[in-house]
């Protein structure tokens, strides 16, 4: 949990491997929840770090990216904060940065962070999980094992969150 939650508040690449290495090392339900514990509280510390520290030289570098953003936060912050958790079409590290760069309230980062980020934990967890499975079977492998739930459904979940982005951006620019 430690690695995990300073990995976030560094900025560190890597969250999706240490979600698939808390399934394989604690199972899918605890492996989730250290997961989302962990990231919550990376994801709070380089927002409070952001916020009261970094804040007038982010705001420089990124504001023309954020000001975009900020009629959205405006709006309904909660709302908002858990569309950028749940779609991930901002990477994780920027998600963690322009709210607190927007003067969101803590309080309502860390509930969308919290509930918005679980979805994604859950796939990644499962797909460790299911590996898991895999490493303790005695017997060898056949190609049938990926149509088995366990297995199936978590490829579908990752399948899923991937293609999120995309189909957020083809929607939106039918609006246009």
């Amino acid at each position: 949990m430690v690695i995990y939650a300073t990995m976030t508040a560094f900025s560190v690449p890597g969250g999706a491997f240490m979600s698939i290495t808390g399934g394989l090392l604690f199972g899918l339900w605890l492996g989730c929840i250290l997961t989302v514990v962990s990231a919550t509280i990376g994801a709070i510390a380089l927002f409070l770090v952001a916020r009261y520290t970094l804040a007038n030289l982010l705001r420089q570098r990124v504001g023309f990216v954020i000001n975009k953003m900020e009629a959205g936060f405006n709006e309904n912050p909660l709302s908002y904060m858990l569309f950028l958790r749940l779609i991930p079409v901002f990477p994780f590290f920027f998600v963690n940065l322009v709210p607190a760069l927007l003067r969101v309230r803590l309080k309502i980062y860390v509930i969308g962070t919290f509930f918005g980020i679980i979805p994604g934990s859950l796939v990644y967890t499962w797909l460790g999980d299911s590996f898991g499975a895999v490493v303790e079977m005695d017997s060898i492998i056949v190609s049938r094992i990926i149509f088995e739930p366990r297995f199936l459904f978590p490829i579908i979940g990752l399948a899923t969150l991937v293609l999120l982005p995309v189909v957020y951006k083809k929607l939106n620019s039918k609006g246009d």
